[in-house]
């Protein structure tokens, strides 16, 4: 039982119970959102769904391609993955799981950065 109230346990989601001496604790307090990082794995599977259905469809994705993520982390790790797309060389201070991607998935986002352009212009 050598475990401190600091260990964890990773679940198959981001949420795991926190254990105090022994007991585990009960309600709210009891749950510490702990981030469990994306593979490489997870990445690519994320860029073949998004391959096939496009921007929005989080559940589908989810459900058929990243099952161990929720709808709402997908479109979490889009919206950073296309944050990261727009990025030129030199503003990325390290390499990341963001940078890989897809001739399919470039144009993709090279459509919806055209999209919110024409959108912003035509207010």
């Amino acid at each position: 039982m050598g475990e401190s109230s600091q260990d964890t346990q990773a679940n198959s989601g981001d949420q795991v119970d926190v254990e105090d001496e022994g007991r585990a604790l009960v309600g709210r307090a009891s749950q510490r959102n702990v981030t469990i990082r994306w593979t490489r794995e997870e990445h690519a599977a994320y860029l073949k769904g998004l391959e096939r259905f496009g921007t929005g469809h989080w559940s589908s994705i989810s459900k058929l391609y990243v099952p161990s993520r929720t709808p709402a982390q997908v479109a979490s790790h889009h919206q950073k993955f296309a944050i990261r797309s727009n990025l030129l060389p030199a503003e990325k201070q390290k390499p990341s799981i963001l940078d890989i991607t897809t001739p399919a998935v470039q144009k993709l986002l090279a459509a919806e950065r055209e999209k919110e352009i024409q959108l912003q212009m035509a207010q």
